[in-house]
């Protein structure tokens, strides 16, 4: 759960940012299509104290994705999964039929990592038993604040993850290696992994060439109650860039220097660095990822060493539309071959919720109540989900336990501080308009 809240007014200048002063900055994002933007960077008191950033990324939106080896698939005669059952049959497969052909089980069926953006294995295979973002979010549905890790669905998951586990379909060691471990995995010859989740198409090693070679990705799956469930995040904001503080001699002039970012003639520049350099105008006939004309090509490949981008440090506002503007390029390593992340998207759209709990703004007693309760009940349950789904401890005989000590350490309080924020700051919020647009 992503909270803010403001440091100690003293800190900043009297009365912060006047919200008509802050409407200069969003003029680069109108809010008939940004609403929320306001919301989360408005402080309880009424007051903007530091300014956001905004790094829309349509496709960033849907993670993890469940890359395949189609090739695989092929290879053995194996049809796309619909269901939490079917995707046993496929991984089972994958482990005891040979598809890479060295005449060895040695084939990881699905593997994943906790340490690389969006990869972690859980957040694809709980989603048809439960909302899951994440194995200590809370969760909202008509309106009212849950734990999904107190629910007897996320149970039902974690039993269903136990039998990958112990069959040996997915990966031992997905919860402790690191992203290197991931990177030589799927980079292994021959090739030796059959799916394997990851936020975008370049995660592994994006100039490699395995990445090619899981040119699909697992749809959502139906789970025990039919229900096909997308793991889906907004946009929502790229963090509070920008603040003036009581210390400031200019404010103002110091303002106008912060507005200017939200230019995007300067933004460019800010974000990929000088025109011929990081970057030049399209020419005739190269296609954008929006498949329009293109404004402008990368000349620096995302994650090549250089000392002319600022890239996303500071103040960014990055919109899907500008984005869509670049030229296409066929590396994964490019920022992005983010067309590929984008089509690998599409069979997760259709399923989002209906609601979400977005960021949320608290005035500073609730944060460090919050921040109290919130860390002992995430130790908690991440350090008992690992636990549960490696055997380490039996769900079924611990389950009673868990719960009572769930509200030992004061669920229930932490539930309703945050159902108390939510309804201040977004009930009656329309969640429709809050989701980037695709290319």
């Amino acid at each position: 759960m992503n909270v803010k809240s403001p440091l100690k007014r003293s800190f900043f200048l009297d009365n912060g940012y006047p919200a008509i002063t802050v409407k200069v900055m969003f003029s680069a994002v109108p809010h008939t299509s940004r609403p929320h933007l306001t919301n989360i960077v408005t402080m309880p008191d009424g007051n903007i104290y530091a300014l956001p950033g905004l790094n829309e990324c349509w496709h960033c939106e849907y993670t993890p994705k469940a890359f395949v080896a189609v090739n695989w698939m092929d290879k053995l005669g194996l049809e796309m999964p619909e269901t939490t059952d079917d995707l046993v049959d496929l991984l089972r497969a994958f482990k005891e039929r040979d598809p890479n052909g060295n005449g060895k089980q040695d084939e990881i069926p699905m593997t994943g990592t906790d340490k690389w953006w969006q990869a972690e294995i859980d957040e694809y295979l709980m989603m048809p038993f439960t909302h899951y973002k994440g194995r200590t979010n809370l969760w909202v549905e008509d309106g009212k604040i849950y734990a999904p890790f107190a629910t007897p669905e996320w149970k039902q998951g974690v039993l269903y993850m136990r039998g990958l586990y112990q069959e040996g379909l997915i990966d031992s060691e997905v919860f402790t290696q690191d992203g290197g471990q991931f990177t030589q995995l799927i980079e292994n010859d021959p090739m030796i992994v059959g799916a394997w989740t990851a936020g975008w198409a370049g995660a592994a090693n994006p100039n490699g060439e395995r990445i090619w070679e899981y040119d699909a990705v697992l749809p959502p799956l139906k789970g025990p109650d039919g229900i096909k469930r997308t793991n889906h995040t907004p946009s929502w904001m790229h963090g509070l860039r920008f603040a003036i503080t009581n210390e400031c001699d200019y404010p103002e002039a110091a303002f106008r220097w912060a507005d200017g970012f939200y230019n995007m003639d300067i933004q460019i520049r800010k974000f990929y660095g000088p025109p011929n350099v990081g970057w030049r105008d399209a020419q005739p006939g190269e296609i954008g990822l929006d498949q329009k004309p293109a404004v402008f090509k990368l000349l620096i490949e995302w994650g090549t060493p250089n000392n002319v981008r600022w890239d996303d440090l500071g103040l960014t506002i990055t919109t899907t539309e500008w984005r869509g503007t670049e030229a296409m390029v066929d590396s994964p390593g490019t920022y992005p071959g983010q067309r590929l992340s984008t089509e690998r998207s599409m069979p997760y759209v259709g399923f989002e919720p209906k609601e979400y709990l977005p960021p949320l703004t608290m005035t500073v007693e609730e944060a460090e109540r919050n921040a109290d309760l919130s860390t002992s009940i995430n130790n908690f349950v991440r350090e008992h989900f690992v636990r549960f789904v490696t055997g380490d401890l039996d769900i079924n005989d611990e389950w009673d336990n868990y719960l009572r000590q769930l509200g030992n350490l004061s669920l229930d309080a932490y539930v309703e501080l945050t159902q108390k924020v939510f309804d201040r700051q977004w009930k009656g919020f329309d969640f429709s308009k809050v989701s980037a647009k695709p290319f």
